[in-house]
């Protein structure tokens, strides 16, 4: 699913190791929209701080959804 977005919108992907440290090591060093992972784990930098927080994506899927 995410590739077919990425292609749709035109969107680079990067892939890396296994484990959202090493998401988060690459958030920290580049411009990145959303990091996630296998398991589900998403993190969002530029608003928040770069890591899993499920509270926080869960508030603001409630917010994007407010706006549709």
């Amino acid at each position: 699913m995410i590739d077919k977005m990425c292609e749709k919108y035109k969107l680079p992907i990067h892939r890396n190791s296994v484990g959202f440290k090493y998401i988060t090591q690459y958030m920290l060093k580049e411009n990145v929209l959303i990091g996630g992972e296998e398991s589900g784990g998403i993190g969002i930098p530029s608003i928040h701080i770069p890591e899993r927080d499920g509270l926080f994506n869960g508030l603001l899927l409630a917010e994007i959804l407010r706006l549709l």
